[in-house]
């Protein structure tokens, strides 16, 4: 039985955790109560396809589930740029009921963000991080996991989607440079950073917080995975396994 769970198996699941196309990372914690904290594990690109109606930008999640009511203040590491101009603090977050959006969406934004044009083609960056509300929650904070995200203006007019722009080596796109990322370079290569330098920037950012710097190091001064992961362990002994198969074989 456990012959059958291989390689395959896992390379497949792998996949479909990474194929979720305009879906990206969002982390959650306290409310119950207490301040509610957005974390985003990676930064999330948006390029605007459609004008505004106003030159204002909001980040929206959507389907996150109904938290609050109206709009509370946040303050964190969260901020985003225009053109890689200079950033703008996420300082507010919000959830009301009117077309496109419900109670269900939740959207990020800055209070003050002092331009009067937005142009199609313009591309806004919103950072890693997180924020947490200036005020208590009372609902509890809702699932970690992937949500589609979506530009819009003031206005609520949709302006682009969202898309993750992963750590080196996060070739799922999960916010994490894992085991699962491991997989996915090994089924392919070409498409995950090529052979064997995506190996190398996997193996040097296994582990990694984002946006952190080097981890463990050997003597020769390369990063090395912290030795907790059994999946890779486990990937190892069954890739060993089915050589041994095809030589007896």
């Amino acid at each position: 039985m456990f012959r059958k769970i291989s390689l395959s198996t896992i390379a497949a699941f792998a996949f479909i955790s990474s194929a979720h196309a305009g879906t990206v990372q969002v982390n959650f914690s306290g409310g119950s109560g207490t301040p509610l904290t957005i974390t985003l594990p990676q930064s999330v690109s948006y390029t605007v396809v459609t004008g505004p109606s106003t030159p204002e930008v909001t980040f929206v999640f959507q389907g996150t589930g109904n938290m609050f009511s109206g709009t509370v203040g946040a303050g964190g590491s969260l901020s985003f740029t225009r053109n890689a101009g200079s950033p703008f603090p996420i300082n507010d977050a919000q959830q009301f009921n009117a077309p496109p959006f419900t109670l269900n969406d939740l959207s990020l934004y800055a209070s003050t963000f002092p331009v009067t044009a937005i142009n199609v083609n313009d591309v806004f960056l919103l950072s890693a991080g997180s924020v947490t509300t200036t005020t208590n929650i009372a609902a509890a904070a809702p699932a970690s996991g992937l949500y589609s995200t979506i530009l819009t203006d003031g206005a609520g007019h949709k302006m682009g989607d969202g898309t993750a722009v992963p750590e080196p080596g996060d070739y799922n796109h999960n916010g994490i440079v894992d085991a699962g990322d491991y997989v996915l370079w090994r089924k392919s290569p070409s498409t995950n950073g090529g052979n064997p330098a995506g190996y190398t920037t996997w193996r040097s950012h296994f582990g990694q917080p984002p946006g952190s710097g080097a981890g463990t190091t050997d003597s020769a001064g390369v990063a090395v995975p912290e030795p907790a992961s059994a999946l890779v362990l486990l990937m190892g002994m069954l890739t060993t396994y089915a050589r041994r198969r095809a030589i007896v074989s």
